[in-house]
């Protein structure tokens, strides 16, 4: 009977990697789509996806970090950034590259109920210190092939 509940423990934990591997690659895809259709976007990624499989938790390590660093080192660069980010902690950053006289846009992905998906909207903060916000509906990504709906 033990046996059988550590079995049951781990393929729940299975399940739950396997579609946040799914997950990773749904973003990647976006990335690339991003970057086969246009010349005019770089898209730097950083920091790491920390996986907790026996608390089914996903976080993301050193991300706000390594993008401070680049919205403030290549301010020679480049004249407008389109941030990718929820996190108000990026808003030193965003008003210092305004100081330097740089336009920064946030992007925001919704969807028709974006309500329940509350946690992945911008905060309010980060949008208000943006030049502008550029909103991405999620449902548009996966209807034009970009991304894949989670199950």
């Amino acid at each position: 009977m033990r046996d059988l509940a550590w079995d049951l423990c781990f393929q729940e934990g299975k399940s739950w990697y396997e579609q946040t591997q799914r997950n990773l690659e749904g973003m990647k895809r976006f990335n690339y789509a991003v970057r086969g259709t246009t010349n005019f976007v770089e898209i730097i990624e950083s920091g790491h996806w920390k996986i907790d499989v026996l608390r089914k938790h996903m976080s993301e390590k050193g991300v706000d970090t390594a993008l401070t660093v680049e919205l403030v080192t290549q301010i020679p660069s480049y004249d407008s950034a389109i941030l990718i980010s929820y996190d108000a902690d990026m808003i030193p950053a965003l008003n210092y590259a305004k100081h330097q006289g740089k336009h920064v846009a946030v992007v925001e992905f919704t969807t028709r109920s974006s309500a329940k998906h509350q946690i992945f909207r911008s905060s309010t903060r980060l949008k208000n210190s943006a030049d502008v916000v550029i909103p991405i509906n999620e449902e548009e990504l996966v209807i034009q092939g970009i991304a894949a709906k989670n199950p």
